[in-house]
């Protein structure tokens, strides 16, 4: 995992709702070199 901010609580949340996974998005300028999210 990489990540340049605190994710602890996001971990919290995730644990307390007993999701089955935890996803982080952000927005990039060079969507080709990394592709698109789709929900």
């Amino acid at each position: 995992m990489l990540c340049d901010f605190d994710i602890s609580e996001m971990i919290s949340f995730h644990k307390k709702t007993g999701a089955l996974a935890a996803i982080a998005v952000t927005q990039v300028n060079n969507i080709p070199a990394y592709g698109v999210k789709k929900l």
